[in-house]
């Protein structure tokens, strides 16, 4: 196949065998989302994966169902196990924490990922659900 006007030469299907196409594909860890209750009464929430448009709104829905009837006590969020985070699941964090407030919990984030870090970063926030991204050595 010839290159297109960018120099790159396209990838199709027909080129790959299919294993190595769905690799290509479905390369992205599984989201889950795992939770411990610690003694004092704090849950803590891990997540692993992708955060984003299409599993957003599970997040949001998975911790409201764990707060239901629930009022006051902490809720630690755990992304250290998070491969990639969009907008939707910036939203969806949002979301927690302002459903979580209002359920009388106080809500941090006890661990980060690099994706959250860059975008921290980059939209210059200091701090975040109590997170603060690590500071990069001076090169």
């Amino acid at each position: 196949m010839a290159p297109d006007s960018d120099g790159a030469t396209p990838i199709r299907e027909a080129d790959l065998g299919l294993a190595e196409f769905a690799f290509l594909v479905n390369t992205a860890p599984p989201f889950t989302i795992s939770t411990t209750q610690q003694p004092c009464g704090t849950l803590t929430v891990t997540v692993a994966g992708e955060l984003d448009y299409g599993t957003a709104s599970t997040l949001y829905r998975q911790i409201c169902e764990l707060l239901h009837g629930q009022q006051g006590g902490g809720l630690e969020l755990d992304f250290s196990r998070l491969a990639f985070c969009d907008l939707a699941g910036w939203r969806a964090i949002h979301a927690v924490a302002e459903t979580a407030t209002k359920r009388r919990y106080r809500t941090f984030i006890t661990a980060g990922a690099p994706c959250l870090d860059t975008v921290l970063e980059l939209c210059a926030i200091p701090e975040f659900l109590g997170y603060t991204p690590p500071q990069k050595p001076l090169s």
